[in-house]
């Protein structure tokens, strides 16, 4: 229980935190969310981390379609979810972060053992979008899977997820063809046309990099060497896909951890007198 009360305080402080930096004009409006994370899967007495993908297509305040998979594997057991849904997307009024609401059907498949099995329901999701960049974002996820057991029974699952997206660009809508001008009986003298000297925004820099790449390392190592120590445990020998999937799991978040840290950074530098 205390999985998703924790999620979704997370999602609600990143919601609210403001980014340290000045934007462009910019709109979610016609874009294609393109990205990778870690996510967490769970009923509320286990969870499994599992890497997950997200394709979100956005056209105006529609999302249609939202595309989201998520896979586990160890020697002896793998699972794999994927959700298929439409909905909406209400981003702020500066470009800065959008809210994504989402639903539809979702299938559910694993193995363990030498037994498996293929479970189909359907899931309510919400994401947070927020914007690093002219064209990378930070993404948090929070979905509530319903599927459907052959007893008849009904499998509550949620899923938590962050990773790294990106915006892609916006398509122009195509314009309206201007209408032919009206003839012009009394022209006043045009007036010069003036150049725009406003100078261009820039995001600051920040240290979300640097941080991107402590975190991936630390977290990398830390749960390669926890998932390979488990295996060691249990089988004794043949652990180095065990060791893989740590490194690889644990760097994804790690990345998306110490790059949402670092991004809060300013980096400042110093005026020779």
């Amino acid at each position: 229980m205390k999985a998703p009360i924790l999620a979704l305080s997370l999602l609600a402080l990143a919601a609210a935190q403001p980014l340290h930096a000045q934007v462009t004009p910019f709109s979610f409006r016609d874009r294609t969310l393109v990205g990778a994370g870690i996510d967490l899967i769970g009923d509320g007495d286990f969870s499994i981390p599992m890497a997950g993908f997200h394709m979100t297509r956005l056209s105006g305040r529609w999302i249609a379609p939202a595309v989201d998979a998520a896979v586990f594997w160890l020697p002896g057991a793998g699972f794999a979810a994927m959700d298929v849904g439409v909905g909406a997307a209400f981003p702020s009024p500066d470009g800065r972060a959008a809210l994504l609401l989402r639903g539809g059907p979702s299938v559910l498949g694993g193995f363990l053992g030498g037994e498996g099995g293929v479970l189909a329901g359907g899931h309510l999701g919400a994401a947070v979008v927020l914007r690093l960049g002219e064209s990378v974002g930070l993404r948090l996820d929070a979905t509530q899977r319903l599927y459907h057991n052959p007893g008849g029974a009904l499998a509550r699952v949620w899923g938590f997820g962050m990773g790294f997206t990106g915006l892609g660009r916006s398509v122009a809508r195509p314009a309206r063809a201007p209408l032919p001008p009206a003839p012009v009986v009394f022209a006043r003298p045009a007036t010069p046309i003036t150049r725009d000297t406003t100078p261009a925004i820039r995001f600051p820099k920040t240290y979300w990099l640097e941080g991107a790449g402590l975190g991936a390392l630390v977290m990398g190592a830390n749960l390669s060497l926890l998932l390979g120590g488990w295996c060691r445990q249990e089988s004794g020998s043949g652990c180095l896909a065990s060791y893989v999937s740590g490194a690889v799991t644990g760097a994804m978040a790690g990345f998306g951890v110490g790059a949402l840290a670092g991004s809060l950074i300013p980096k400042r530098h110093r005026i020779d007198p």
